[in-house]
């Protein structure tokens, strides 16, 4: 690279006017500057200095400078020119040229020229040489530079390698500091340890500081002395965790006894509790705890924060057991309250009382210990709660009231109690699974199965096993009353229905009342599975008390009667029992031993030699499913088609058997049958009463279109006769107008169907329609 001083030649200024004279009128000082400004450039772009630069500019500037000097000092010493003389003629022209030409012997001016040249010459001597005299001075200088430049960047790195020194040594000075201080916390920690007391925030702060030391002796372990003091830091802290342990069992038992004195002084039987359950918190086996909540709290959470080590651990786990047992010393203030709220004579009211009573107080059992202690309270919560035993008192006094409770309405509204207002309202499960929620499953439990068991008996007692009064059968005399009554009040035919439809539980047999009583009361407060079992059992038991009560009736009033009872009751429980989202089904798994029994006859009968041959006969697993919905619907449309032979028996009777009596007539008899058939006996025949030989009356009777036409004329008189008060009969049972209007369709299709094969032109069909809905308009 070009040195600045080549830089500085390269681009000086353009010379001034002397020098370019001096250029133009010397060649040789020119080039002299050239090659003195060529040889300052070299020197200067090796030396690389900045006063290079300035004698470069100075022997350029003396150079271009020089000639002019020079040629200024040639001129004053040559001797002055004569005048010339003047010239008048051409020959005194040519004599002064002659004469100048004489005078003058260079004329060329070569000498003149030469002498300047040698001046020239020296002065560029002078000028290298003194160039080379300051080149030899640069270079010298620029050695020197040079050797400063190295001593000095050699004297830099010496200083920053010193200064490197000196921070690493003041870093190692204050990790020293800093690690000292932890050795140096041992002996004053030894002596404070005895003298600070257990309650005050030095004793904390004094196992902060052991904690601090014990950590870095553990993160150090590479010192020399670092175990040893672990050791030591360990002891001390050990004895302090002790002295903590120790201090809080203390406070703790005296806490304890300070507390049942102060209770036995205000309320030793602990009526007030019962009252008001907020007094709970502020009774003194509380108030005295929470006292101690601010000096303690601090201690036992230095015991949770280090219960990770089996040692530490201990120590909790004794400072738990001596909380748990200063707690169980006031456990018989608290239970007096439960026992005697349980022998409160309401099952509803006892159990209401009892459990919202045990609930506030194991809440707050459970709020004073999270004020003592943080660190796993579900689990401890749990053991204090089972400990304490307040769950096992009151179910103990809760379990007799339950099962000597006859009342299906009281564990009715047991069940709603605990289920509604205590698991659902107190959100047990915040306390813990083993506490309440348990017990409260286990009251549930204990007072389903006495519900179940109570049901059934009265699924027994007053369903399968009712025996039915007079009163209980005096249909239709209830009706008839329950009509009145509600036509007396309602003063219309429409109303007096409405009326009936309205009190008709009033008129309900007792079997059916009890089994819709009994499932609404189910309904809410057992289990799906469990209702669904029970009503399918009190559904069955309730139709075949219904159908012997139809019996008992047909038997006492009429085969209408009784279909019309039994019609009534089973559309009242179809309806009834529509509402519950149940099934109403039941399935059961039973063995059937049918192949097995008839092979092991042909082994009796010795078909088979030995009992091996029965493995293959092994009985079979059958399943047995009951649907009450399905056998309620079949039976009543059994019913409906019993009721409509009978009306319509009671209203063509005689054109029907005129009918049968053709029909007997048009087929033929078999031989056979006429052989086999026994002559009657006249004696006997005449011996049997009247109304047993009317049939055989009406057996013998003409059968002839006479006979038809007489029949007709019957039906025709039965409907605008008999019919109205038939259908007011029927509409005693069955108020509402869709229960009767299907038989009534029914029974209208039967007659129209009888008259259709009777073909009397006098009676036809469309008479007959019409007779029987004017017959209905009328009786309604």
């Amino acid at each position: 690279m070009m040195s600045a001083a080549t830089m500085k030649l390269s681009s000086s200024p353009p010379p001034t006017q002397q020098q370019q004279q001096f250029s133009s009128g010397g060649g040789v000082g020119a080039s002299v500057a050239a090659a003195a400004r060529q040889s300052f450039a070299q020197h200067s772009a090796a030396a690389g200095d900045t006063a290079c630069e300035a004698a470069l500019d100075t022997v350029t500037r003396l150079t271009c400078e020089r000639p002019l000097l020079l040629r200024a000092e040639l001129s004053a010493s040559e001797p002055p020119k004569p005048a010339a003389a003047a010239v008048d003629t051409m020959e005194d022209y040519y004599r002064a040229l002659e004469e100048e030409g004489a005078a003058d012997s260079d004329p060329y001016g070569l000498q003149t020229g030469l002498a300047e040249l040698e001046a020239c010459q020296d002065r560029v001597q002078w000028l290298l040489d003194t160039v080379d005299t300051w080149s030899g001075d640069v270079q010298r200088v620029v050695q020197a530079h040079d050797t400063v430049v190295k001593q000095a960047g050699a004297l830099h790195e010496t200083c920053n390698n010193m200064v490197m020194q000196q921070k690493r040594i003041s870093s190692f000075l204050a990790e020293i500091t800093k690690y000292r201080w932890y050795f140096e916390q041992l002996q004053p920690l030894t002596l404070q340890l005895p003298a600070v007391a257990v309650d005050s925030k030095q004793f904390v702060a004094l196992i902060a500081t052991l904690d601090k030391c014990i950590n870095f002796m553990l993160d150090n372990g590479h010192f020399k002395e670092a175990p040893a003091y672990y050791r030591r830091y360990r002891a001390l802290l050990d004895t302090a965790l002790q002295m903590t342990r120790d201090h809080v069992s203390a406070r703790l038992r005296a806490a304890a006894s300070e507390a049942q004195l102060q209770a036995a002084k205000s309320d030793p039987q602990g009526d007030a509790l019962l009252h008001d359950l907020a007094a709970i918190e502020s009774s003194p086996p509380f108030r005295v705890f929470m006292l101690l909540v601010p000096g303690m709290r601090p201690l036992c959470t230095e015991l949770e924060r280090r219960a990770l080590s089996q040692a530490n651990f201990t120590l909790l786990g004794d400072c738990h057991s001596c909380y748990c047992q200063a707690r169980k010393m006031q456990a018989p203030y608290f239970g007096r309250g439960i026992v005697k709220l349980c022998t409160l004579v309401d099952v509803t009211s006892m159990t209401r009382r009892a459990c919202a009573y045990l609930i506030r107080l194991c809440r707050a059992e459970a709020e004073l210990f999270s004020n003592f202690f943080r660190s796993d309270t579900a689990t401890i919560k749990m053991k204090l709660l089972a400990g304490l035993g307040y769950c096992e008192l009151l179910y103990e006094h809760f379990r007799p009231a339950v099962i000597h409770n006859h009342s299906i309405d009281d564990l009715c509204a047991v069940i709603m109690v605990l289920r509604s207002e205590m698991i659902d309202d107190y959100h047990l499960a915040e306390l813990g699974p083993g506490c309440l929620l348990e017990l409260m499953t286990r009251l549930l439990s204990d007072v389903h199965e006495r519900l179940v068991y109570l049901t059934q008996l009265q699924i027994r007692d007053s369903i399968v096993l009712f025996a039915p009064e007079d009163t209980d059968l005096d249909y239709p005399a209830k009706l008839e009353k329950i009509a009145a009554g509600a036509a007396t009040a309602c003063g219309d035919g429409d109303d007096t229905v409405l009326g009936l439809g309205q009190v008709s539980y009033k008129v309900w047999y007792p079997s059916l009342y009890a089994t819709l009583l009994l499932l609404s009361k189910l309904y809410q407060v057992v289990d799906a599975a469990i209702f669904e079992a029970l009503a399918q059992e009190a559904v069955e038991s309730c139709i075949d008390s219904l159908a012997r009560a139809s019996k008992l009736l047909t038997q006492a009033k009429g085969a209408l009667d009784g279909s019309l009872f039994l019609l009534q009751h089973l559309l009242m429980l179809r309806e009834q029992i529509a509402p519950f989202d149940a099934s109403f089904t039941s399935s059961e798994d039973y063995l059937d031993f049918t192949r097995a029994t008839a092979e092991l006859k042909k082994v009796l009968s010795g078909e088979f030699s030995s009992l091996f041959a029965l493995d293959t006969y092994t009985p079979q697993i059958k399943t047995n499913k009951v649907d009450s919905k399905k056998d309620l619907d079949h039976t009543i449309t059994s019913c409906v088609d019993s009721l409509v032979v009978q009306l319509l028996t009671k209203l063509a009777q005689p054109l029907i058997v005129v009918l049968s009596r053709q029909k007997q007539q048009q087929q033929p008899q078999p031989q056979l049958q006429e052989q086999k058939q026994p002559q009657p006996q006249q004696p006997r025949s005449q011996s049997q009463p009247q109304e047993q030989q009317q049939p055989r009356q009406q057996i013998a009777a003409p059968t002839g279109d006479a006979a038809v036409q007489e029949a007709c004329e019957k039906l025709v008189a039965v409907l605008q006769g008999d019919f109205p008060a038939l259908y007011r009969h029927m509409r005693l049972y069955l108020p509402r107008a869709e229960m009767h209007d299907r038989v009534l369709q029914h029974v209208a299709r039967g007659l129209q169907l009888v008259v259709a094969r009777a073909g009397v032109v006098a009676v036809s069909r469309e008479l007959v329609a019409e007779l029987f809905e004017k017959a209905t308009q009328d009786s309604k």
